[in-house]
């Protein structure tokens, strides 16, 4: 069980999701749930991975014709292994990264289930100090909303450097929640306070030590600025809207050597 912090830590809270409910730490919805996750539930959790890969293979094709080639991909916050099985099915060879031992772990057990055999795993730290060489496509999504921004900010920089000529970054984040701005301080509290989250579950019928999910909101202007000055002059936008959040994918291609 996770112990009560005064503080949240994202990577200590990722790393408890891993070990106690993976799946619906990955995807939020009920069906997901540790005790919940039967056959029928985990083909309905894989194949969701499988059709988003292909939108985003799509949309990547359709703003630059897609990679220049599909030898390298990289899914950051890959989680169970979801989208790193089936960009596995389309490129020589992928490398997924998370924060959290516990979900490499079943994500690499995922992986042997499927028969997959070109992955890689890497555990992220704030300089990707592990991550060697470049990839044709560096994906990431519902991961950066889950990390402080100061700090997400800096690991896009990290990612886009190991972006190869020609290749692609799709990348996902947060921009806004409708809510008010009482309900928004309580949640940034909630964070920075952890036995008021404890209180708060307790009173919303929930276990009092369960892992804190962040939701941290990105000023698309300091990114759109942040990906001009690295040398990426065409950016393309999706936004997207799941409830009261609004977000954002971004699309990028470094030109070609």
């Amino acid at each position: 069980m996770t112990p009560i912090m005064l503080r949240d830590d994202s990577d200590a809270s990722w790393e408890a999701w891993g070990r106690e409910d993976p799946y619906f730490g990955v995807l939020s919805s009920e069906e997901f749930h540790d005790g919940h996750m039967d056959a029928r539930a985990r083909e309905a959790f894989f194949a969701s991975g499988r059709e988003h890969v292909a939108t985003v293979l799509a949309s990547a094709a359709r703003y630059f014709a897609g990679p220049p080639a599909f030898g390298a991909a990289l899914d950051f916050g890959c989680g169970v292994g979801r989208l790193v099985i089936p960009l596995a099915r389309r490129f020589a060879r992928v490398t997924g990264v998370d924060v959290a031992p516990s979900m490499l772990a079943e994500a690499a057990r995922n992986c042997r289930e499927a028969g997959v055999e070109n992955v890689a795993f890497v555990r992220s730290d704030d300089d990707l100090e592990g991550l060697a060489g470049t990839f044709d496509l560096i994906h990431s999504v519902i991961v950066f909303q889950h990390i402080p921004v100061a700090r997400g900010e800096r690991l896009i920089a990290r990612l886009l450097d190991h972006l190869a000529p020609g290749g692609i970054a799709a990348l996902h984040v947060h921009l806004h929640r409708h809510a008010s701005p009482a309900r928004k301080a309580i949640h940034r509290l909630r964070a920075r306070f952890r036995p008021l989250d404890a209180a708060i579950a307790l009173a919303q019928g929930e276990r009092w030590n369960r892992p804190l999910i962040q939701m941290n909101e990105y000023d698309l202007n300091r990114l759109v600025v942040m990906l001009h000055d690295r040398g990426f002059g065409e950016i393309h936008l999706q936004t997207r809207e799941a409830g009261p959040n609004v977000s954002a994918f971004l699309f990028v291609r470094r030109p070609a050597a």
